[in-house]
């Protein structure tokens, strides 16, 4: 009899330690288990710049990187005129243009009739890097061919009249300078079967050389004095 009710004293401690246990406090509220929701991409590949694809990483719907290509700058032509007194250097363009003098005006003046609108010489300077030359160029000639560019005068002022003497001071001189093929120094290659083939600069030609003359086009040849 006294070891049945000992057990039971001992079987309702231990209910009691248990509801004491797992019974919820006053004021404390059991916090929900939360379930990651599903997140829902729209696409799942991207076109990138190049014209590749590239499809969705991590749990956020992210886009892998696209590839990195980068663009090059398009080289495009430059043209470009400077107006100079004598005396005075500018950049042209690329060139470097200096004048040194009027060596001739034969202009027809604007108040009388001529057979020929005549012309003007000056005495310039050119330096493109480390070439440079001095050169007489017409007002009438054709682009000078200096390095890789083409060097003309496009415009002299004041305009010449009959009763009117222009002094040296008072001449301005509008050079114009646009991209020219390729000019070749001494020894260097020239010619060929290609778009805007290198050429010679003064003073020299072009020499073909050995099997040059194939069947399939003229491969050019070298630079040489005349």
């Amino acid at each position: 009899m006294q070891k049945t009710t000992t057990s039971i004293i001992i079987g309702v401690l231990i209910i009691l330690g248990a509801l004491l246990l797992f019974w919820p406090k006053p004021g404390v509220v059991p916090t929900p288990t939360q379930t990651a929701s599903p997140v829902a991409c729209t696409t799942e590949a991207k076109l990138c710049p190049d014209g590749s694809y590239v499809g969705r990483v991590g749990p956020n719907c992210e886009f892998a990187q696209c590839p990195n290509i980068s663009t090059p700058t398009p080289t495009v032509g430059v043209t470009s005129d400077v107006t100079l007194a004598i005396g005075q250097t500018g950049d042209a363009g690329g060139v470097m243009i200096t004048l040194n003098s009027i060596t001739q005006d034969s202009r027809c003046p604007s108040d009388v009739e001529c057979i020929q609108a005549g012309m003007v010489q000056a005495n310039i300077r050119l330096v493109s890097g480390i070439y440079a030359e001095t050169k007489i160029l017409s007002s009438t000639e054709a682009p000078y061919a200096f390095r890789n560019y083409l060097v003309s005068i496009s415009s002299v002022l004041p305009a010449k009249e009959s009763k009117v003497q222009i002094l040296p001071s008072q001449y301005r001189i509008t050079f114009h300078v646009v991209p020219g093929p390729k000019v070749s120094a001494l020894g260097e290659r020239c010619g060929g079967n290609m778009q805007n083939p290198p050429v010679c600069a003064t003073g020299l030609h072009c020499a073909p050389e050995p099997g040059s003359h194939l069947p399939f086009g003229d491969v050019g040849g070298i630079c040489v004095k005349n």
